[in-house]
């Protein structure tokens, strides 16, 4: 059993029960695996619902007749899952699913953060053999607009200790722009904001404006640079593999860089230096801190959690905590407790500070 789940009961099955078809079909790619990009979600099962039925020969399946067809529906791995739904007089049955079909799991009553976590990780779906795994599991944002959604491959990712993606490093920045903005001082960007703004190429064809300048000429964001925000923070994904957060202090003039690896990231620092300067002035001076120096920051010892550490060194910094493990803590107790303090945050959709909190119902 994985350190960072504890014993549970085993919840009720989430979402429409199907029953396995043991049909050999071969795939089209047999090359290797497809591999799913970082913040990319593949086709689920209500998108490719919209597509077209496919006669099938009656020898597939022992339910199959003339009036049976298929849904080939492409996942992850070299072998499609195969869908067969029977019908009358060669008009194909209506599925009991509407389009809307709804997988986020529902938690009991009167758990705690951490047994709740422990419940989800025991669904059917929150499984690598399961084709629904790509599905929404929970939103962090529940309001009459439901944002940041997870999926299950998040909570996989989890339960195995493994890296994880830009979808928990958006909805955890979102719960620290909600609760610690500090009126609005306190500004944090989407992993996003980067790649399309910051690192545009400047020169464009036909006069077009580069995105800087139609920052520049927004008079509501223009308004809070210069009047509102005081902190921004930008979460980055530096080569498509790792993740570092860069804290920008206007009145000081300083840019600072957490690595949890302690790289330079000279690139990056530079690129952000120079979208600043477009704001504010080329004649404006940015000291650039590196931190690589400083051994009083905690950072990795392993390969997977630089996206936790991102979470983690933004919380700590917006509520003026310690850097520094705590004395006498061992590396993999801090890494379990940030890793469920996190994950347990966006169930909760609040920031938990304290680890105490994971074991309190209706928490406060």
């Amino acid at each position: 059993m994985n350190a960072e789940v504890e014993s549970a009961t085993e919840p009720a099955v989430i979402g429409l029960k199907v029953e396995p078809l043991t049909a050999n079909i071969k795939s089209n790619n047999q090359k290797g695996k497809r591999k799913r990009e970082e913040g990319t979600k593949y086709k689920t099962r209500n998108e490719v619902k919209k597509g077209n039925y496919i006669q099938m020969d009656n020898t597939v399946s022992s339910v199959a007749d003339d009036a049976c067809i298929k849904k080939v529906i492409t996942g992850i791995d070299d072998e499609p899952y195969v869908e067969v739904i029977t019908g009358i007089d060669d008009e194909p049955y209506v599925d009991n699913q509407n389009e809307n079909t709804n997988y986020c799991f529902e938690f009991p009553v009167g758990l705690t953060p951490l047994q709740k976590l422990n419940e989800l990780c025991r669904s059917p779906l929150c499984s690598n053999s399961h084709r629904h795994r790509f599905e929404i599991a929970h939103y962090v944002e529940n309001g009459r607009l439901r944002q940041y959604p997870l999926l299950y491959i998040d909570f996989i990712k989890f339960k195995e200790r493994n890296f994880t993606g830009c979808e928990v490093i958006n909805g955890y920045i979102h719960l620290l722009q909600k609760e610690f903005s500090d009126g609005g001082k306190n500004q944090f960007f989407d992993h996003n904001f980067f790649e399309t703004v910051v690192n545009q190429d400047i020169k464009l064809l036909n006069g077009e404006l580069s995105k800087i300048d139609r920052k520049k000429k927004n008079k509501n964001f223009m308004e809070k640079w210069n009047n509102v925000w005081k902190n921004l923070y930008f979460p980055l994904n530096v080569l498509n593999n790792h993740w570092v957060l860069i804290e920008v202090k206007k009145e000081e003039k300083k840019v600072i860089l957490y690595d949890s690896l302690s790289g330079k990231c000279k690139y990056h620092c530079q690129k952000l230096i120079e979208f600043l300067k477009k704001i504010h002035g080329k004649k404006e001076k940015w000291e650039l801190i590196e931190n690589i120096q400083n051994n009083n920051i905690i950072r990795q010892t392993d390969h997977v959690n630089c996206g936790y550490f991102l979470c983690w060194y933004a919380r700590q910094l917006v509520t003026n905590q310690s850097l520094c493990r705590l004395v006498g803590q061992k590396y993999d107790e801090f890494i379990t407790q940030m890793r469920q303090q996190i994950i347990c945050s966006l169930i909760e959709r609040k920031v938990l500070i304290n680890y105490d909190q994971l074991s309190q119902i209706n928490v406060n």
